[in-house]
């Protein structure tokens, strides 16, 4: 796998997510829960593959047993 791009900061995060759902980012604030959000499973898969091949090292699994962004964002980072 590759390593993460530098630029694969919270920011970045948010924004992927943010643009999968047709949101801004700034539409993300206070919602921390993807369901909450609008993220079903079909765009999280989505979203994992696409961080995957930017060199995040993230499963689908690990990502639907916690249900916050907050928690998803710390795991990301502790492997950076």
């Amino acid at each position: 796998m590759n390593a993460p791009l530098p630029h694969f900061d919270r920011a970045r995060f948010d924004a992927d997510i943010a643009a999968l759902l047709r949101l801004a980012p700034a539409e993300l604030a206070g919602i921390d829960d993807p369901i909450d959000a609008g993220l079903d499973s079909v765009r999280l898969m989505v979203l994992v593959e696409n961080w995957r091949r930017q060199g995040v090292a993230v499963a689908f699994v690990e990502l639907v047993e916690h249900r916050s962004f907050d928690a998803w964002w710390a795991l990301i980072a502790a492997r950076r």
